[in-house]
C-alpha cells in the first residue's frame, strides 16, 4: 500500500503477515486510520510527540510486536493489556520509568506486569545481599556460610595432631 497520511503497510509474503510502520511528522498524533488496520502483526512508531498510546489501540487484536522509539511516552493506556497475542515490545529512548533490564528482555507481558505493577504500588522486596567472607584459612568461613544460607552446622572432628 502507498505511504497516505504518514504510514503504510505491506505484507511480507513470507509469513503472510501485515506491518504497520509509522512515520509521522514531528508534533502530530498516530493517525486513527490506522486502527482500522485490525490484521497489523507488527508496529513501528517513531518519532511522536504524543505522551501516550491512544486507548484505541486495543483493537489491534493480532498486534504481536511494537516497537516505539524517539517518543516522550511515559505512559500506557490501561486497554494495552487486553492485547493478547502482544508478545514482543521494543523501547528506545522514551521516558517510560521502567528499569532497562527489563525493558532488554523485549517481552511485551513482563514490561507491561512491571509497568502496570508500579501504577497499583505493588513492590516486591528483592530478598538478596551481597556478602564477601575474608579471612585466614581453617577459621569457619565456610561453615558461617552455610550456617546462613542453609541453617546447618557442619561438625567438624579436630584435627589430630602429629608431634614428632
Amino acid at each position: 500500500m502507498p505511504a497516505k497520511d504518514g504510514f503504510f503497510t505491506f505484507l511480507d509474503e513470507t509469513n503472510k503477515d501485515y506491518y504497520l510502520v509509522i512515520y509521522v511528522q514531528s508534533g502530530r498524533n498516530i493517525p486513527s486510520d490506522v486502527f482500522e488496520f485490525e490484521n497489523i502483526r507488527t508496529m513501528i512508531i517513531e518519532n511522536l510527540e504524543t505522551n501516550q498510546l491512544p486507548s484505541d489501540i486495543q483493537k489491534l487484536t493480532k498486534l504481536r510486536s511494537i516497537i516505539i522509539r524517539n517518543m516522550p511516552i511515559s505512559q500506557f493506556p490501561p486497554e494495552i493489556i487486553e492485547l493478547s497475542s502482544l508478545r514482543s515490545m521494543v523501547l528506545e529512548n522514551t521516558k517510560l520509568r521502567i528499569p532497562p533490564e527489563i525493558i532488554k528482555t523485549k517481552n511485551a507481558k513482563r514490561i507491561l506486569n512491571y509497568y502496570f505493577s508500579q501504577l497499583s504500588g505493588e513492590k516486591k522486596p528483592i530478598n538478596q545481599a551481597k556478602a564477601l567472607f575474608v579471612g585466614q584459612g581453617s577459621v569457619g568461613k565456610t561453615s558461617l556460610v552455610r550456617q546462613i544460607l542453609y541453617g546447618t552446622l557442619m561438625r567438624i572432628k579436630p584435627k589430630r595432631r602429629e608431634y614428632l
